[in-house]
């Protein structure tokens, strides 16, 4: 089962990017929510083909979506929200506005709760990517001062920062994890291109240890997902934001 999104067919009134579901033969269009722009995108979808997305790009609303049926999943008092991932139990993972902060979110029958971010505030920013089986949750979350670290959240619960690649103290971002708590992402590596850009490498982490997994000699890379066998996908790329080399 694959989610995404699709341009529906040109021609037809308004063109528009809609969220889909993939069967290996069929692709079903997921819609909109009412009163949405006409976008939407699936990011997660589970065995069971429930997937969780966001409806418009101007505003995002998150949805989920099962056997033709849409559902807006509540904010924290703000007016925007994006679901990332779900699992099989159901519980899906995110981001969600309280009005004055984006934070990273579950939501579990229906109910959503803000899992926190590891440097302790409720005001700062955080984002949930990921939940595994188990239901432990992978993201980024304010650590200290400015900076932003991958962060893992044991079973949904206290957000545990995972450094970065070298000193410890760089930007990193957690996309996924396995049920073996294995972590991908990638992370600043301290270095910058001629023209100042950051340079960022797709990085493993197990066991409070964090290792760079190389950039196939281009000059970014990172990490988008792992399995259970920790085989790891991801991208790499000389011009950052540009098309990669999978």
């Amino acid at each position: 089962l694959v989610s995404g999104n699709a341009q529906t067919p040109v021609g037809t009134p308004n063109p528009r990017l809609n969220a889909f579901l993939w069967n290996g033969a069929t692709l079903t269009n997921l819609g909109t929510l009412p009163a949405s722009n006409n976008f939407s995108r699936g990011y997660g979808v589970n065995a069971s083909g429930v997937v969780v997305g966001e409806s418009d790009n101007n505003a995002p609303r998150a949805f989920r979506w099962e056997n033709g049926v849409r559902t807006e999943l509540a904010t924290l008092g703000g007016t925007t929200a994006v679901a990332h991932g779900i699992n099989d139990a159901g519980q899906i993972v995110g981001i969600a506005s309280t009005g004055t902060a984006s934070r990273a979110v579950i939501w579990t029958n229906g109910t959503v709760r803000d899992l926190g971010a590891a440097d302790g505030s409720t005001t700062t920013l955080a984002r949930a990517w990921a939940i595994n089986g188990r239901g432990d949750v992978a993201g980024v979350s304010r650590t200290v001062g400015t900076t932003s670290q991958g962060t893992l959240w044991a079973d949904a619960g206290a957000p545990v920062a995972l450094g970065s690649l070298g000193d410890g103290t760089r930007f990193s971002e957690a996309y996924a994890l396995n049920d073996a708590r294995q972590v991908v992402g990638r992370s600043f590596t301290g270095a910058t291109t001629s023209g100042g850009t950051s340079i960022f490498e797709a990085f493993l982490w197990q066991g409070g240890t964090m290792t760079g997994l190389g950039s196939l000699g281009f000059t970014f890379s990172q990490a988008n997902g792992i399995n259970a066998l920790g085989w790891i996908v991801g991208s790499a790329t000389n011009v950052s934001g540009a098309p990669a080399a999978a």
